[in-house]
């Protein structure tokens, strides 16, 4: 599927800071994206299966750290039904996402398919941008 650039990228803020989903929202609506929230890991993975396959998401922000699913499972989660769709004729290049943690790099339990970037917090909204718009671009 070619994206229509009128369309705004359609991207899914995972976190369980309700502060930080609000304030990434607010930052990132006001440059032109589409935000969906989800405040955890399942909640993440769920609101993934119901944007498939017609109105899929262009990026997701992780955080790594959550209560009952942390960030590594949900990767592994989508990239497995990546993986599957691919299998299935369908949708086969990856939804980029990036990893939003406090830890650094080196300390984050990386799952077998890594995310495409990390940022740590606390952190600069305009990097974050800046690695929205470039893993948007790729």
């Amino acid at each position: 599927m070619e994206k229509n650039k009128s369309r705004k990228a359609k991207i899914l803020v995972v976190d369980d800071d309700d502060g930080l989903r609000g304030a990434l929202r607010i930052h990132l609506e006001s440059v032109g994206y589409e935000i969906d929230e989800a405040c955890d890991g399942k909640d993440a993975m769920e609101k993934y299966q119901e944007s498939m396959p017609d109105n899929p998401y262009d990026l997701i922000l992780l955080d790594m750290i959550m209560d009952q699913v942390d960030g590594v499972r949900v990767i592994d989660f989508i990239r497995s039904e990546e993986n599957v769709r691919g299998m299935m004729g369908g949708k086969n290049k990856p939804i980029p996402i990036i990893m939003v943690t406090a830890l650094p790099r080196g300390l984050v339990n990386a799952p077998e398919e890594s995310p495409d970037d990390y940022i740590n917090k606390p952190f600069e909204i305009q990097d974050l941008v800046d690695k929205i718009e470039k893993k948007l671009k790729a």
